[in-house]
């Protein structure tokens, strides 16, 4: 997992950490630290990430924590000071808690890996490592004392991805029918150039339940190779590709393909859709017969010599009460739309959007996502004017920690909707307006 935490000094004074799972932790089977939420967003989860570092509760905002008045006296800054300091008196210093026993992480640099239990909260006395780092020749190294019980695994937010059974788990319904495949980078060369979208079409296996006339795509687990690796996103297509073929190279302009299906950015590496729905894809799918991967890799350095065997397992079932669908709002990546301007520590950017639809439909879930200026979203329903219901919020959002968060409660569109999605503040504002 990221274990680093990224002193960002934002709004309010927020610190946003890489994500610093262990920062969740108090005692091992003490509850865990206020606002910080699992995998699925609204459950309270040791192994969570904590979007509030600095403050009393994850969430954010509010009183500060020890460690919170301590970086804010340094100047917001990641200091040398501030690394050797323990800022909660637990005896172990905020670096040796956030992954930085040799204080000399500094913004930029990308975070060690360590296991779950070797990174601790820096402003609560009860949430201490169970495994402590210490610096040995300049280096980040678990304590020779004592063993990390699990190095292998990936992700704060999404416990035991490395094992099979556990994803599968969180993915099917008991009983259910199984059927999985996986698509690799297979070693691609990365070119040396600053940014490059790589996309390639892929037909579905010729095996077992993807002979089905209909299948339904149910979730994903991302196996990152890559630093480079910025993001991703599934398209389905509404033709098919010749299974066997390989993958074909395609690019923006003959892709045909524009419907999302699964998005993922750095966060959790497993996505599991709500147990009654799926993405309705077959032969006989008018919208899903086969999809695209389309890989955006980050190269500031330009070299030559980076390649990646990233990859992407996708789930299946035969049969699901719900087809799923995704509605993109807010603006797109466009400097003509997106203008912040100089000399402000704060924006707000909004556009507006039109919802057409000939049944009602019911909104599940979000997934926020921005580049490294994004700092807190929201998407609010309006009918006739009216404000109807907040759809989704995220105080604390941060590029590092992008996931797909369930509705505790569904809305439903209307057959006729008329959308205003408010977009970006230093982050996106959404409102939706039927």
């Amino acid at each position: 997992m990221t274990s680093l935490a990224r002193m960002l000094h934002r709004r309010d004074h927020r610190l946003r950490p890489a994500n610093p799972g262990g920062c969740c932790w108090t005692t091992q089977g003490v509850s865990p630290i206020a606002g910080c939420y699992g995998s699925d967003g609204n459950t309270p989860s040791f192994d969570g990430v904590c979007g509030g570092v600095g403050h009393t509760t994850c969430e954010g905002g509010g009183p500060r924590n020890p460690f919170g008045l301590a970086f804010n006296s340094d100047g917001n800054s990641w200091t040398v000071a501030l690394c050797e300091a323990d800022a909660d008196g637990d005896g172990f210093s905020n670096g040796e808690e956030l992954g930085d026993p040799c204080c000399a992480w500094v913004e930029g640099d990308a975070p060690p890996s360590f296991g779950a239990d070797a990174i601790s909260h820096p402003g609560f006395a009860s949430a201490v490592p169970a495994t402590p780092l210490i610096c040995s020749g300049g280096a980040a190294v678990v304590d020779p004392g004592t063993t990390d019980p699990d190095p292998t695994t990936t992700d704060p937010a999404d416990p035991g991805t490395t094992d099979d059974a556990a994803v599968r788990a969180l993915i099917f319904n008991d009983g259910e029918e199984q059927a999985s495949f996986e698509w690799s980078a297979g070693g691609v060369a990365i070119p040396a150039e600053e940014t490059v979208y790589m996309k390639e079409r892929i037909s579905f296996p010729d095996s077992a339940l993807f002979n089905n006339d209909l299948f339904y795509l149910v979730g994903i687990q991302v196996h990152v190779d890559s630093s480079a690796l910025h993001h991703l996103v599934v398209y389905q297509c509404p033709f098919e590709h010749p299974a066997g073929s390989g993958g074909l190279a395609v690019s923006f302009d003959n892709m045909g393909c524009e419907s999302t299906i699964f998005p993922w950015a750095p966060g959790p590496t497993v996505q599991a859709l709500p147990s009654e729905v799926g993405f309705l894809c077959g032969r006989a799918s008018s919208t899903c017969k086969s999809i695209i991967v389309d890989v955006h890799y980050d190269n500031p350095e330009l070299r030559s010599d980076l390649v990646d065997s990233s990859a992407i397992t996708f789930f299946a079932t035969p049969s699901r009460t719900h087809s799923m669908g995704t509605l993109s709002t807010g603006s797109v990546a466009d400097p003509e739309l997106i203008q912040v301007p100089a000399g402000r520590t704060d924006h707000f950017d909004a556009t507006t959007c039109i919802v057409h639809t000939d049944t009602p439909v019911r909104v599940a879930g979000n997934f926020f996502h921005a580049h490294e200026l994004g700092n807190g979203f929201w998407t609010d329903l309006y009918r006739s004017g009216t404000h109807m219901t907040e759809i989704g919020r995220e105080h604390n959002w941060s590029f590092d920690n992008q996931r797909y968060v369930p509705l505790e409660e569904e809305v439903t569109l209307q057959s006729v909707s008329r959308a205003i999605i408010a977009g970006i503040w230093v982050a996106f504002f959404q409102e939706c307006q039927q």
